[in-house]
């Protein structure tokens, strides 16, 4: 059974993709027992990720609104995230882009896709939103949307 109880660099390391039952061995073999429950119990990978989504998120939705403050608007779908990290055109006169940009990079979701930017978006002035494990839009569980939105 997981224990709440493990050190910052445990949860650190789920984040980043480890897991006990594939790193240490277990791998589900149903002959052999795991004292830590086994293949089939991914939850708190799930919930790690699901943590950084929603960290990322939040980041990344700081770095939109200081872009905000300095240019007057958010910048458009077509600029994407990117615009954070290097300068787009099309910027209004008198806009004032940082120097070495809001974010050093744009970071991807935890299964390796793209955050999806939506400018104006259908929740608010913008949508920022990660599709989950499965790729597709709507889901549950591990699947689910994780959007500006909807943070805990």
């Amino acid at each position: 059974m997981w224990r709440k109880d493990k050190t910052p660099d445990f949860w650190y390391r789920l984040q980043q993709g480890f897991h006990p039952d594939r790193d240490y061995g277990c791998g589900g073999d149903s002959q052999h027992s795991c004292r830590h429950g086994g293949a089939e119990n991914h939850e708190p990978a799930d919930e790690a990720r699901a943590v950084r989504v929603q960290q990322d998120i939040r980041a990344l939705g700081a770095s939109l609104n200081l872009f905000r403050l300095d240019n007057f608007s958010y910048p458009t779908t077509e600029q994407g995230l990117e615009s954070l990290a290097v300068k787009p055109g099309g910027l209004p006169s008198g806009a004032n882009w940082k120097s070495g940009g809001y974010i050093e990079r744009i970071p991807k979701d935890p299964w390796g896709a793209p955050y999806r930017y939506l400018q104006p978006g259908s929740h608010g002035e913008f949508d920022l939103y990660s599709l989950g494990a499965d790729g597709v839009a709507g889901g549950t569980d591990a699947g689910k949307d994780i959007g500006n939105w909807n943070l805990d």
